[in-house]
């Protein structure tokens, strides 16, 4: 697939980032010209502090800490095999839909946004509030809405419920939830829809525990990214046929 003077944002939790690091990876890999150095993959060397985030406060019992994530990362590649002047962007996303997004949607609108935007409805609020899922539901349509005001193609990715389960039936309920909407939003709205849900579950990704891990192996990652790579580049091709 060529992306020659794209701009892809990929906007989402740190499982997003890994999508992002694999994807910035590959197209590392196909650069041309004399001094390519070894890809990074999701390393966070690259990224800085968000600027338009108010910062995250936890609620008393929850200790998980968040706001260590608070990270946008950025690589340009001038020449590649995959076209030229590419620049990937990662963005993260704490829930389905806050003033960081609204903010940032908003810069968009007036200044230009991305070409593609690669975005997970979000997994934290299965995490923090797993009890609220309808809440969450709504609030990721309200997210939904607001990416179609905006000229982008937008791919969303799925979260993996299989990782919730270890957290109890409240959380894995929530995730189940949150999928659900995010791909009935999707189908809605005419977003492209990648299902990291149906790969895991189906390929069996279990960890040496047996468990479905959060964050899956690079490996892993890198065969998701592969096939989304494909996937994409023949449904852009479909869609420029009619």
């Amino acid at each position: 697939m060529d992306f020659t003077d794209t701009w892809i944002y990929f906007l989402g939790d740190v499982t997003v980032r890994q999508i992002y690091g694999e994807f910035a990876a590959i197209v590392h890999n196909a650069q041309q010209g004399e001094g390519v150095g070894p890809p990074l993959h999701h390393s966070q060397h690259d990224c800085v502090n968000q600027s338009r985030r108010l910062g995250y406060v936890p609620p008393p019992h929850d200790h998980t800490p968040c706001f260590l994530n608070e990270r946008s990362c950025s690589r340009a590649f001038s020449r590649t095999a995959m076209g030229s002047n590419v620049t990937l962007t990662y963005d993260w996303k704490h829930m389905a839909y806050e003033d960081y997004d609204r903010a940032l949607f908003k810069s968009w609108a007036v200044e230009g946004g991305p070409d593609y935007v690669i975005v997970s409805p979000g997994a934290h609020d299965c995490f923090h509030e797993p009890e609220d899922h309808k809440h969450h539901a709504l609030q990721l349509g309200r997210l939904a809405r607001h990416l179609h005001e905006l000229n982008q193609t937008v791919i969303w990715v799925d979260i993996n419920p299989m990782t919730f389960a270890v957290h109890g039936a409240p959380a894995l309920k929530c995730a189940l939830n949150v999928n659900a909407a995010a791909h009935a939003q999707a189908k809605e709205l005419g977003f492209y829809m990648f299902s990291r849900q149906t790969m895991i579950t189906s390929a069996g990704q279990v960890d040496e525990s047996g468990h479905y891990p959060m964050h899956q192996p690079d490996v892993v990652v890198k065969e998701e990214v592969e096939l989304l790579l494909a996937w994409l580049s023949c449904m852009e091709g479909s869609y420029r046929k009619r």
